[in-house]
């Protein structure tokens, strides 16, 4: 089996097409273990705020209207996934800038972080239908602010923009990676040429702050 192959054409089509990138996890699993990691069920990707029209229009050619999830933030898309049947999900990041950083923002669910927490996983079960349908509209003013804020975290993803400016070609897999992929990773993973079966991205990942993107300054 080639290298190419690890990533499926659809996927390769989708990063040449619209400007994207391989990024987080599945970066790291081809430039380590040379394949993607077990048990990761996303394809990750990044993508310039400014390639998101081209993506939309892309992806309403190519896939389902109703295996795509959009998520927002401040009225602007900030997340993507397409559900595919028996194969992983896509997860495209939708990074904006500020200086000289590119960011986006993560919601982390609270029942992750204070996993004895009953109330979060009981109330989270019976709501959660609720709180997705409020939490994806685009107005930034209504119902989802004060629901989510009840079970999820919100972070920023702060990354230097410098390794999404210029992104490299790797030809053996056949598609675009950020630029000095060992220091981005260095970034991200610490040391990342080594497993860390304790890693957890929502305490450890080097590109995530703590912080909502209000707390920073960003909106």
């Amino acid at each position: 089996m080639s290298s190419a192959s690890v990533l499926e054409r659809a996927v390769r089509e989708l990063i040449k097409s619209c400007g994207c990138w391989i990024d987080s996890g599945t970066l790291l699993g081809i430039k380590r273990e040379g394949d993607l990691l077990p048990g990761d069920e996303d394809i990750d990707l990044g993508i310039w705020i400014s390639q998101i029209d081209k993506l939309g229009n892309y992806l309403g050619d190519e896939f389902n209207e109703s295996d795509i999830t959009k998520y927002y933030y401040d009225g602007v898309m900030t997340q993507c996934k397409i559900k595919r049947k028996n194969k992983r999900t896509i997860d495209i990041k939708i990074y904006r800038r500020k200086g000289s950083y590119a960011w986006s923002t993560s919601k982390v669910y609270l029942g992750d972080i204070d996993s004895n927490s009953v109330l979060y996983y009981t109330a989270g079960s019976l709501l959660y239908p609720l709180v997705f349908y409020f939490h994806n509209r685009k107005k930034r003013n209504d119902l989802s602010s004060k629901l989510s804020d009840i079970f999820w975290d919100v972070r920023t993803w702060w990354i230097p923009a410098k390794y999404y400016n210029n992104l490299d070609f790797d030809e053996e897999f056949d598609v675009y990676v950020p630029c000095e992929y060992e220091n981005y990773l260095e970034y991200r993973y610490g040391d990342w040429e080594t497993p860390d079966s304790s890693w957890v991205w929502y305490r450890d990942d080097g590109g995530l702050r703590n912080e909502s993107p209000e707390r920073i300054g960003l909106i």
